[in-house]
């Protein structure tokens, strides 16, 4: 009875462990922009937010277009 209950201590401390590195994995994972600055070591951060920040204008443009020439505007 006695090694029972060590094999089911043992297989809840196995799954808390699995469930805390589960955890640890997706909380770590909710920062996108650190790891991807992380990799970029040679590139600015600067430089990598004007990318972004033109990216963002040029989606704002071809919506904009779009809307003009569904409306006949263009």
């Amino acid at each position: 009875m006695d090694e029972m209950q060590k094999d089911s201590q043992q297989e809840m401390s196995d799954k808390t462990a699995k469930e805390n590195k589960e955890k640890d994995e997706k909380s770590s994972s909710g920062s996108v922009f650190e790891g991807l600055y992380d990799r970029l070591p040679d590139i600015s951060v600067r430089s990598v937010d004007r990318f972004i920040i033109l990216c963002v204008i040029a989606l704002i443009v071809v919506i904009l277009v779009g809307v003009l020439r569904a409306n006949h505007v263009l």
